[in-house]
């Protein structure tokens, strides 16, 4: 998206991620790679019981995930709003274990809620020359999605 022009700002919001060394890491790898492409950036508070409130009781199945993209997208649109952008993305996009279509039907709902576009392309066409790209960098790379009940599903 830089090399197509798009002025870039990151924004890190992740209170699903558990356990909070986990989240570090990937916190800090997304820093090292935003730092060396000279990317604003932005790292909200880790606060994992944002997630909990949202997903309630629901532990398995894609209900839980749609709370959770929900809570994501939803805190990336309110982000970008103040800050004067009128689109945003999700790296959600980018892995194609995830269902794109879903992905992006709830990324523009909360765009439409925020007056925002919802930028979706398909990121995942070039996954494992990307995954290649990220080990070259040495960068992190997750082994789970991310949550507590995601470490068992797996």
């Amino acid at each position: 998206m830089v090399e197509d022009g798009y002025e870039i700002f990151g924004y890190f919001y992740n209170p699903n991620i558990h356990p909070f060394d986990e989240y570090k890491k990937r916190r800090d790898s997304v820093i090292k790679y935003l730092e060396k492409l000279g990317i604003k950036y932005e790292i909200a508070d880790y606060d994992v019981h944002e997630y909990f409130d949202k997903i309630g009781d629901i532990q398995k199945g894609k209900e839980r995930c749609t709370l959770c993209y929900d809570l994501r997208m939803e805190r990336s649109a309110i982000r970008a709003k103040e800050l004067g952008y009128e689109t945003f993305t999700s790296t959600l996009l980018f892995n194609p274990h995830k269902d794109f279509e879903f992905i992006a039907k709830v990324g523009k709902k909360n765009a439409k809620k925020y007056g925002l576009n919802f930028h979706f392309p398909s990121l995942a066409h070039d996954y494992w020359g990307n995954k290649a790209k990220a080990k070259e960098l040495e960068m992190y790379f997750q082994k789970y999605c991310g949550c507590v009940f995601s470490t068992t599903e797996r």
